[in-house]
């Protein structure tokens, strides 16, 4: 009985032990266990993919003739993210959904108004279009729909490189820095807009509640005036000290001011 004891307690630390060092791989499967569960049966037959540069793109047929076009993309969405966080080992995936209502059911806010999204889970950008003419008849929107997402992929690769729990960054500064770098909205009228309170617009749940899309223009505005109070390089470095300390001790240490004086002032 002694000897059965040990063993099943050998057995629950070589679990443990696995578990904590392959606890992305865990998440990965249980992601996309559930995420095909939101498919119908062969939904994933129709695909066809295509390999470029560290970038799996499924698509249906009616996508093949912007591959070209997608190709660049890429280029320069990688280009302009490793501006901010250097270049990383890209392992991602693409996937252009031919059903709206398996893109939607896969969002976890209701809404219809989302043409992107990216599971960081599974490391996988879903985008849903008709055909190919909605990618080469607007390519600036989808250029700048497609970096906005490829952006989150880079900042979850350089949390997930320097050991920063993504719980320690609030949601605004990550979709902040995705509209930084994709000039999504190229225009800001931020007298116009409600101040909606940071702690509101930090976590997921509380950012998806939002309809209006006020919180993705003043997360924007407020990482550009971060970076222009100082330079770029001042993203990585409040990132990185988010290792040591929380968010408004952190704020303080690096951007000089307390974080809630630059929320009052907007400084």
């Amino acid at each position: 009985m002694k000897y059965l004891v040990e063993i099943i307690v050998i057995c629950i630390l070589l679990l443990c032990h696995y578990t904590i060092n392959n606890i992305d791989d865990i998440i990965s499967v249980f992601a996309t266990s559930y995420i095909s569960n939101l498919e119908p049966d062969g939904y994933s037959s129709k695909f066809n993919e295509f390999n470029y540069n560290g970038v799996k793109i499924l698509y249906e047929y009616n996508i093949s003739k912007a591959i070209p076009v997608l190709k660049e993309y890429i280029d320069d969405s990688k280009q302009n993210c490793e501006k901010i966080f250097n270049e990383v080992n890209v392992s991602l995936t693409i996937e252009f959904d031919y059903d709206k209502d398996v893109f939607l059911s896969r969002f976890e806010s209701n809404t219809d108004n989302i043409s992107a999204y990216y599971v960081d889970a599974i490391k996988t950008i879903y985008i849903y279009v008709d055909s190919y003419e909605n990618i080469l008849n607007n390519k600036e929107n989808f250029s700048e729909i497609l970096l906005h997402e490829i952006s989150h992929y880079y900042f979850s690769e350089f949390l997930r490189k320097n050991n920063i729990s993504s719980k320690d960054v609030p949601v605004w500064i990550n979709e902040g820095i995705a509209d930084y770098i994709s000039n999504r909205i190229s225009f800001l009228d931020y007298d116009n807009i409600e101040f909606i309170p940071f702690d509101n617009i930090s976590t997921s749940n509380d950012w998806a509640k939002i309809k209006s899309g006020k919180q993705y223009i003043q997360s924007l505005y407020s990482i550009n005036k971060i970076i222009s109070n100082h330079s770029e390089d001042i993203i990585i470095d409040l990132l990185l000290e988010l290792k040591e300390y929380d968010f408004n001790i952190a704020f303080k240490n690096i951007v000089g001011v307390d974080f809630s004086s630059f929320e009052k002032f907007r400084i």
